[in-house]
């Protein structure tokens, strides 16, 4: 329940970078144990993306560098639209700084 509850508290535009951080944090916690199972690895690949957008708000650009590389890595532990729901989530954003970020990741990890 606090899982499901902090994930989508990270997931919120809502709250405020520090926050969103916090919830972040708390959910990458909270589900550690359950990253041996490659499912759960590729879907908390969301909780490091939006890490990584919170990191970017508060001008931690190397932390946020790291956290988009694992949501890369994560994503592609399991077949499927991991990958590609994260390109969306950056590209709703419209967030110049994300934006480039999250390229030089991704054309580093292609």
């Amino acid at each position: 329940m606090v899982f499901a509850a902090a994930g989508l508290m990270c997931r919120s535009d809502r709250n405020e970078a520090q926050t969103k951080l916090l919830f972040c944090n708390t959910s990458l916690i909270i589900s550690a144990w359950m990253k041996v199972f490659p499912l759960f690895q590729a879907k908390g690949s969301l909780i490091y993306l939006e890490r990584g957008i919170a990191l970017v708000q508060i001008g931690q650009e190397q932390q946020a560098l790291n956290a988009f590389e694992r949501a890369l890595h994560d994503a592609r532990a399991k077949k499927g639209s991991w990958e590609n729901r994260l390109h969306k989530r950056v590209s709703e954003l419209k967030d110049r700084r994300v934006i480039e970020l999250w390229s030089l990741i991704k054309l580093q990890n292609d």
